[in-house]
């Protein structure tokens, strides 16, 4: 046992320090710590420089603390008002379910139906059937039938018109159509 005690030891680098081999560690460098994380760590590299830097985290640590309890109230504010954007668009999708539209039109041409087919791929379906039994445009607003002027293209350019027709429904006009159909 004598001899032992006379043995001297050598200071080892770090990278093979036997202390380490025993812990879990990840074979992937970490890109973040944890507060207590950088703790740790700054326990066990005593270089000035760790120091230097386990102290500037340390402070970030801290900042970020005090930021985040400085602005909770406005942190509390978007989050209520994201809460009423979620809400607003879920009763949008739900008013998008109901809207029932369909386009009666002498003709289907290409354009027309490249134009549908986009707008259907992103907004709740448009339908187009031909019918040859009116020249007027229409448009139904729930149980409100309106007559449209003559053409919609021209919408802004000439004296244009929308009616209210006060003597048929919606209801009506549809039974019509579909007696076509």
């Amino acid at each position: 046992m004598g001899e032992n005690n006379n043995k001297t030891t050598s200071i080892q680098p770090v990278t093979i320090c036997d202390r380490f081999e025993s812990l879990k560690h990840s074979s992937v460098c970490p890109y973040v710590f944890t507060e207590q994380g950088v703790a740790m760590l700054s326990s066990v590299f005593r270089s000035n420089t760790a120091v230097s830097v386990s102290i500037q985290i340390m402070d970030a640590f801290v900042a970020m603390r005090r930021f985040l309890v400085n602005n909770a109230q406005i942190f509390q504010r978007l989050e209520t008002i994201e809460h009423h954007q979620l809400e607003m668009q879920q009763n949008q999708k739900e008013t998008d379910k109901r809207i029932d539209t369909t386009i009666y039109i002498q003709q289907i041409n290409r354009q027309l139906q490249l134009g549908i087919n986009r707008h259907n791929a992103q907004y709740p379906p448009i339908t187009a059937k031909v019918f040859h039994q009116s020249h007027d445009r229409f448009m139904i607003i729930d149980n409100d039938v309106y007559h449209i002027g003559a053409s919609i293209k021209d919408l802004g350019k000439k004296w244009f018109g929308f009616t209210l027709m006060k003597d048929i429904t919606a209801t009506e006009i549809i039974n019509r159509i579909n007696e076509v159909y």
